[in-house]
């Protein structure tokens, strides 16, 4: 088996992801009970394909 060693090399400058963040306007606010049950306050970030 090969000996583990750290990686010491530097990876140069290099583009390794992009974050896609769409604007949200939060207005409403669920129900206590509710929101318990969603997972969030926010009904925007409820996912509607469940």
């Amino acid at each position: 088996m090969a000996e583990c060693r750290p990686f010491d090399k530097t990876i140069a400058v290099t583009q390794l992801a992009q974050a896609y963040v769409p604007i949200q306007k939060m207005c409403e606010l669920m129900e206590p009970v509710q929101a318990l049950l969603a997972g969030t306050v926010f009904p925007e970030l409820v996912d509607i394909y469940k």
